[in-house]
């Protein structure tokens, strides 16, 4: 399937997400509730997509329905769908008096670089005050700290509280000072086998056209610091190709891995974003030649049946769209971002409960996989139960597995101790080159971020275990306590 960019498709998304947060507001008791004099008929215009949506209009739906969150969602998918670069917020913020941009700046790069709380909402505030024109920072070295704390919190943040500092990197990535540094700082990351999220830390990276990123990108593909800094590498390539950051070498370069990686979905949806030219030297098949919404048609339409009725007929398309992007895209971040919109709409609980109704009992059924990956983000309590026990089960596909044990680190609910008693008995039957590596850094993963400690301090005091998951888990226990409850708030 191919997912489609630009500011038409940015603002017909973003309508779909204005219009559904009102839920059954009519249009006229919606604009009284926001006040300033906007008429029913703007609120239409930006609903439907056919104006554009600034981030005056956000800020109105998120005051009005107590949700905060709708800012940086917007920020985000107007970012990623509408295909935009820059220092600045995808949705520009309102001018600002001069005089006060250096006394706000201040206070805030002090507190980011310190040890004081520091929330989602304070990084859209700082990196939007970095982006309004020529904004001296002294020592350099703030930017990179800056950087770092970004990153720390990203491994560990999940929802909003992950989509605002996302939002700020990506800002700082693409500034024209600090960007640089921040670049730098992500390639450090990424040279360091203790860092979490490899894959996100290298992925963010296309974020910014800069050649110093696209050298990182490509030296991660020629020699990766693990597979999973190699994947994120992979994930970077298709927006930066697509979207022209590579030379013509480094595209020739790009050519040959995705060669070697003919049965990978990601590699035919990067090879379709290649030229023609090279995509014919090296007998690249394309994401139209492998269309993932068609291997998966039954799955879609089930879920897709299973909410039909219960949303307005208007919403109907784009829902339907984001179903078939956050089961069948090839690209994880189309369907990590048609996820979150989901998770932000009307239908996240009808949804996962179908989800977790197909999923249960089939543990050897390779689309367990993308279930379990969507319940990650869309799944409650109800559904944990159901993952973990893809997790435990003897029988279950060693890829389900892995994708089950990711998903405790984010869908809701808590694992009791008796989960983390059996999970200890997988880590037990560990053994060197076995298909459970992965698995166990995962639980580990999902252990750190649920702050499971006795399961962390068990890990880190096996020695025969993977040294990948004993470095996790002496990360996640080494957090500091600043870091760990800014992500919170």
């Amino acid at each position: 399937m191919v997912v489609s960019f630009g500011q038409s498709e940015s603002n017909r998304r973003l309508g779909w997400l204005l219009r559904t947060s009102r839920g059954s507001l009519g249009l006229r008791e919606f604009a009284a509730t926001l006040g300033g004099g906007i008429a029913p008929s703007t609120l239409s215009r930006w609903e439907r997509g056919s104006a554009g949506i600034g981030h005056f209009a956000v800020r109105g739906y998120a005051n009005a329905l107590d949700r905060p969150e709708l800012v940086t969602i917007a920020d985000n998918m107007a970012r990623y769908y509408g295909n935009r670069l820059g220092p600045g917020p995808a949705l520009a913020r309102p001018p600002l008096d001069p005089a006060s941009v250096s006394t706000r700046l201040d206070r805030l790069i002090e507190r980011a670089t310190g040890d004081d709380l520091f929330s989602g909402r304070d990084w859209d505030a700082l990196t939007d005050l970095l982006s309004r024109g020529l904004v001296v920072v002294s020592p350099r070295s703030t930017w990179a700290r800056l950087a770092e704390r970004l990153l720390a919190e990203m491994a560990i943040a999940d929802g909003a509280h992950w989509l605002w500092r996302a939002e700020a990197l990506h800002r700082l990535l693409a500034h024209p000072v600090g960007g640089e540094i921040a670049v730098a700082t992500a390639a450090a990351a990424a040279a360091d086998r203790a860092t979490q999220s490899l894959i996100g830390t290298i992925s963010v990276l296309d974020a910014t056209s800069s050649g110093p990123a696209a050298s990182v990108v490509m030296r991660q593909l020629t020699n990766p610091t693990s597979h999973r800094s190699f994947s994120g590498a992979l994930l970077s390539c298709h927006r930066k190709v697509r979207l022209g950051h590579f030379t013509r070498g480094q595209l020739v370069h790009i050519g040959g891995v995705l060669a070697e990686l003919r049965d990978q979905p990601l590699a035919a949806a990067i090879a379709a974003c290649l030229p023609a030219q090279l995509r014919k030297r090296f007998g690249l098949i394309t994401k139209t030649d492998r269309d993932g919404a068609r291997d998966h048609r039954t799955l879609i339409e089930t879920v897709t049946a299973s909410v039909g009725g219960t949303v307005h007929p208007a919403d109907q398309d784009v829902l339907n769209d984001l179903l078939a992007e956050a089961l069948a895209a090839d690209v994880f971040d189309e369907r990590m971002h048609a996820l979150f919109l989901l998770h932000a709409g009307p239908c996240r609980v009808p949804i996962a409960r179908e989800l977790g109704r197909i999923m249960a009992g089939r543990h050897r059924e390779p689309e367990s996989a993308i279930v379990a990956e969507a319940l990650r983000k869309l799944g409650g309590r109800r559904e944990r139960a159901l993952v973990e026990q893809l997790v435990l089960a003897a029988g279950t596909r060693a890829d389900v597995r892995e994708a089950a044990a990711f998903a405790l680190g984010h869908i809701g609910g808590e694992s009791d101790e008796n989960f983390w008693r059996a999970a200890l008995a997988i880590t037990r039957r560990w053994r060197p080159g076995s298909t459970t590596t992965s698995t166990i850094d995962r639980l580990v993963y999902a252990a750190g971020r649920t702050e499971k400690r006795n399961f962390l301090h068990w890990v880190l005091a096996t020695a025969d275990l993977p040294r990948v998951a004993r470095v996790s888990a002496r990360w996640w226990l080494e957090i500091p306590s600043h870091i760990r409850l800014s992500v919170t708030v």
